[in-house]
């Protein structure tokens, strides 16, 4: 099966040279400072319950027990 279309880009050296790590920090340090960026505890407040009570699990699934199996 051929694909419809082929999608890429090659990473030049202007490319490179436009990138400003520094620059990056700088921004992110300021923002912190201004408050403008939510502290991790805000974050996992909002993220809730995410992890499941493994502990009510009745059986487990046959694709869980070969990939188990395995390791």
């Amino acid at each position: 099966i051929k694909p419809r279309r082929r999608v890429g880009f090659f990473v030049t050296d202007r490319d490179y040279a436009a990138y400003d790590t520094l620059a990056c920090v700088d921004k992110l340090k300021k923002s912190v400072d201004e408050n403008d960026m939510m502290t991790p505890e805000e974050i996992l407040a909002m993220r809730g319950d995410i992890n499941p009570d493994n502990d009510n699990i009745g059986r487990v699934s046959k694709r869980f027990m070969r990939r188990y199996k395995k390791r």
